[in-house]
């Protein structure tokens, strides 16, 4: 090693590594007592890794791309599906503290799932044992596919209302609940196939597409949606099926003229204020102790409803045992088949988009890398095998989730401890919930979707930048007054047209220098100091695509002919691309060939 000398401290900086030159950065220099405390931490995590996993003298790479070199196109194929199983990757490294961390956070989400499955299921306009089996056969599937540690996915209130939306626009007025039961699982066939060829195809950019105003005012919305569709079951009386304004209005029309299930009501009512109590109570007292309230909320009015056999309606006898394999009925048609398409394609969209908020959201408080990619698989095979088995699609949950990170969970196995619980329920427990009020169900999901409607975004927006607050609105208002299929695409939309404004029209300054110094300053200082009379300087921050060549061209013409410029300098921080730039000058000399 070469010694070099800095302002601040010497350091020695080795020089070559096995012959090859090499560029070391310097660091700051280190205590005896740091390096002490650095030596004892690295034995003791090393002690603890051979303490778990052995010595590593059986681990070998899983898969070896140099010896793959020479070996058939089929192994070669073999190996590369056997890489999208994200299990045989962890799997070696298991231990009895990844198991008994997982057990632990399995068993407190299933108890959080299992009175979500069975609301969301309303959502969704199916029997409630149907939320239950989409809680059994995807988290499964999903646990073998996905690179996230803490994403618990399953019945969820967004994509659930995205399913019932897309179905009632596919079912016809007067179809029956079997008929309507096969869309739904239609539907999930087909969205898990979508997501498995966008996953394949490379695709899970197209998330980004979408700008986080656009999803926080259409998520929202969404919330509000739900909310005002489970009126019908605060009020006790059926409301008419339209958009959220048209519900509402229908509601308190109902309210005030007094034609209301009191009962319906007080049991919504005090099931919401139980919940509630009891969730900031233990935030208070309890922090890290989870109260399980829903599923306190669920046993005491089951337990009352069976007692005193209150007026109300009630789940009623819920099927025992497993879903069977069955495929769905399939369209024969073309124009009912693109709107199957069509509607899977939106489904699809919302479950990823969910899902990958959740899974970047644990990924960057817990540092571990995901693929949005391997993510889209995971989720297409999830709802692909789950629509075999009667559920309906099925996306991440960011209650649940934040309940596995909470209580420890480190690795996808918490989703197979989930299953287990629900096989259980399905076996031996389901006649239990025969006196379950739906009211009781309404209230959950009311509570459920308080944190999802949030305001106080667009406030910070309307702040913080304009065109950002535009999105916001537009998502909200489009979502809430039409629909949410309108809404999703009319927001993509939004978000893709603010995209191309940016671009086409970026950040420039003109630039000038400083009296007596080499530095380069805005447009103003050009105009105090009055140097570089014969020159123009400017500067665009941008990336440099096709719809920016009229914007740069008349900037420049600008300079040229305005200023009376004899040199004209360019300063760009862009990412090159040469047609656009080729086209931008062609634009820009066309006029100059004359003067």
């Amino acid at each position: 090693p070469r010694r070099e000398t800095s302002a601040f401290y010497e350091v020695q900086v080795p020089c070559r590594a096995d012959g090859i030159e090499v560029a070391m950065p310097m660091q700051p220099p280190v205590t005896q007592a740091q390096a002490m405390r650095n030596r004892q931490v690295a034995e003791q995590t090393e002690g603890r890794l051979r303490l778990a996993h052995g010595g590593g003298e059986n681990v070998s790479p899983l898969f070896d791309p140099e010896s793959e070199a020479d070996k058939p196109l089929y192994v070669r194929v073999l190996k590369g599906a056997l890489r999208k199983f994200r299990i045989l990757l962890w799997i070696r490294t298991y231990s009895r503290v990844d198991l008994a961390a997982d057990v632990r956070a399995g068993l407190t989400v299933s108890v959080v799932l299992i009175p979500q499955a069975i609301a969301y299921a309303l959502l969704v306009e199916v029997d409630p044992v149907i939320g239950l089996y989409a809680s059994f056969i995807p988290l499964i599937v999903f646990t073998l596919f996905t690179t996230s540690n803490h994403v618990s996915v399953g019945p969820f209130a967004l994509i659930s209302l995205v399913v019932a939306s897309v179905a009632n626009g596919i079912a016809s007025p007067d179809r029956t609940d079997a008929e309507y039961l096969q869309i739904v699982l239609t539907l999930s066939v087909l969205s898990g196939l979508l997501q498995l060829a966008m996953g394949l195809l490379g695709l899970g950019i197209i998330a980004s597409f979408l700008a986080d105003p656009c999803v926080a005012g259409f998520t929202t919305a969404v919330a509000l949606i739900i909310m005002s569709s489970q009126l019908k079951y605060l009020l006790g009386r059926p409301i008419g099926k339209g958009s959220m304004p048209e519900t509402v209005v229908n509601g308190l029309r109902l309210f005030f003229t007094g034609d209301v299930n009191w009962w319906a009501f007080l049991v919504t009512v005090s099931a919401f204020l139980m919940m509630y109590g009891i969730k900031r109570s233990g935030q208070r007292f309890l922090p890290k102790v989870p109260l399980f309230e829903q599923l306190v909320a669920v046993i005491f009015f089951t337990a009352v409803n069976y007692a005193a056999d209150i007026p109300i309606e009630a789940i009623g006898l819920l099927p025992t045992g497993l879903p069977s394999p069955q495929l769905p009925h399939f369209p024969a048609s073309v124009a009912e088949l693109g709107k199957y398409l069509s509607g899977s394609a939106i489904i699809a969209f919302t479950g990823f988009l969910v899902s990958m908020s959740m899974a970047r959201i644990f990924s960057v408080k817990h540092g571990y890398p995901i693929e949005s990619n391997q993510e889209l698989i995971a989720l297409g095979f999830a709802n692909f095998f789950g629509g075999l088995f009667n559920a309906f699609p099925v996306s991440g949950s960011f209650s649940r989730s934040a309940l596995v990170s909470s209580l420890g969970g480190g690795t996808p196995m918490h989703g197979v401890v989930q299953a287990g619980v629900i096989v259980l329920v399905l076996l031996w427990l389901t006649p239990l919930f025969r006196t379950l009020p739906f009211a009781v169900l309404a209230a959950i999901i009311f509570a459920a979707l308080q944190s999802l409607v949030d305001f106080s975004t667009a406030k910070l927006l309307w702040r913080s930048s304009r065109a950002d607050f535009a999105l916001w609105i537009i998502a909200f208002l489009v979502t809430a007054i039409f629909d949410v299929q309108v809404g999703l695409i009319v927001s993509l939309a939004a978000s893709l047209g603010l995209l191309v404004m940016r671009t086409s029209r970026p950040r420039w300054v003109v630039l000038g220098r400083l009296q007596g110094t080499f530095c380069s300053s805005f447009e103003w200082t050009l105009r105090r100091t009055g140097h570089m009379r014969h020159s123009f300087c400017f500067e665009i921050v941008c990336v440099c695509v096709c719809v920016f060549c009229v914007f740069f061209a008349s900037r420049v013409l600008f300079g040229l002919f305005s200023a009376a410029c004899r040199v004209c300098y360019f300063f760009f921080r862009i990412f090159p691309c040469l047609c656009a730039l080729a086209l931008a000058l062609t634009h820009l000399l066309e006029p100059c060939l004359g003067r």
